[in-house]
């Protein structure tokens, strides 16, 4: 699932002032990607919205909405699994808790809820956006404007529709419900839905993961999450899947390489490489590696030279004529130490601020603006004798009054308050 970057209303002829002022309107893409037999059949839901807030009531409608049409377009659909990024609207703890209601509702078991990595996952829908895109755009050269989500629908549905792509306008009432809240969800990249409760992970497939409690986390919120919303009659394309081919009958020694840039996969067949690009499984190799990358390989040998020496000096004990052995834990290697941390804010102490303020305010008297690299090597000074309060994080922080014009800031932001 993904939001498209709002579509801006444009007509065939307009004027110079007709340009300035527009209001974009939404459109939500959801790529389901079924298995029927022995091959992947793409379809697109795109859900046209005239006026509405990008929350996670908006998205939940619309995942309710996307669930229903596929079980209407695939029969026998009976579980379904969820896939996005990381946006506010997506990684929300009432979405979320709000999946099992969904699943009551429309009879259709939500197994999972995974939410993909910076930069990856969403190709797919990116992939049916721009196709939209560049139809929309045909549509209107044609003399068309396009400046409601109506008329949005008809450019869509012009010349039998973009392959695999359902499109319909969607209007729901803004008014807010009750929030559920989870401290520590945006932590959690993966989500289970069990009898028991949620099963979440901080990284796929590392470990068995805690089970929380649904009505535990739920509190006071009603666990129903009622949507309300209408929805228009959905265009039909003329080609039902998308990405999809037959089989040749004939192999081709042809090599298909991935068109997507960076990707160094090559394919013997067509087929695999729609496959390979519905999936979305891309290899990338790196120009060059930066210096983030050379610390982690070097930080991957060190740590794979320590685990060899732990399991050559491990003691090994045999059993029943076949020997196993059984090495210690790495010293110095914290549980979970590729999990994703929360940087602490740092500030300047009081002693600092006020030794700044002086600063200033002899400026303000005299008219002699102070050099920026000198008032950092008086309060380095300073530091060792009577802002010995100071803490060692404020000082680190000094740093930053080597720029003139944070330095300029800092002075105007505490005159300011102090007035």
């Amino acid at each position: 699932m993904d939001w498209a970057m709002k579509f801006l209303p444009t007509r065939f002829r307009e004027a110079q002032q007709d340009w300035f002022g527009k209001k974009g309107i939404s459109w939500h893409v959801s790529a389901a990607v079924v298995k029927e037999g022995d091959e992947l059949r793409i379809y697109a839901f795109v859900h046209l919205v005239e006026k509405c807030s990008q929350n996670w009531q908006s998205v939940f409608c619309i995942a309710e909405e996307t669930v229903r049409k596929v079980k209407e377009v695939v029969p026998g659909v009976n579980r379904v699994f969820f896939r996005s990024d990381n946006a506010g609207c997506y990684h929300s703890a009432s979405l979320v808790l709000a999946m099992p209601s969904l699943s009551r509702r429309q009879g259709v078991q939500v197994a999972r809820y995974d939410f993909s990595e910076a930069q990856a996952g969403k190709d797919l829908c990116d992939r049916k956006i721009a196709s939209l895109k560049s139809h929309i755009e045909v549509y209107i050269n044609e003399g068309h404007d396009v400046t409601t989500a109506a008329q949005m629908l008809e450019a869509c549905k012009s010349y039998g529709g973009v392959r695999g792509c359902y499109v319909a306008v969607v209007a729901r009432d803004d008014s807010g419900t009750e929030k559920a809240k989870w401290d520590g969800i945006t932590s959690f990249t993966n989500f289970s839905y069990e009898r028991e409760g949620v099963t979440v992970w901080k990284g796929y497939g590392i470990g068995n993961g805690p089970v929380h409690k649904l009505e535990k986390l739920l509190g006071k919120v009603d666990a129903n999450f009622e949507t309300d919303y209408t929805v228009s009659t959905y265009s039909t394309p003329r080609v039902k899947t998308g990405l999809v081919r037959s089989s040749r009958s004939k192999e081709s020694a042809t090599q298909f390489l991935c068109t997507q840039e960076g990707c160094i996969k090559v394919f013997k067949t067509e087929k695999a490489l729609d496959r390979h690009l519905s999936v979305g499984r891309h290899e990338r190799v790196p120009v060059m590696d930066s210096k983030d990358d050379s610390i982690m390989r070097k930080w991957g040998r060190q740590v794979a030279s320590r685990t060899a020496l732990h399991e050559s000096a491990a003691p090994s004990t045999s059993h029943g004529g076949g020997s196993s052995s059984s090495s210690a834990p790495i010293e110095g290697v914290n549980s979970g130490w590729a999990a994703r941390t929360t940087a602490k804010r740092r500030q300047f102490s009081n002693e600092i601020k006020k030794y700044l303020l002086e600063q200033f305010m002899i400026d303000v008297e005299t008219g002699r603006k102070e050099d920026p690299r000198g008032v950092t090597k008086r309060i380095k000074s300073l530091y060792e004798g009577r802002l010995a309060k100071c803490s060692t994080s404020s000082f680190i922080l000094l740093q930053i009054v080597r720029s003139a014009k944070m330095w300029s800031s800092v002075f105007q932001y505490d005159c300011c308050d102090r007035g």
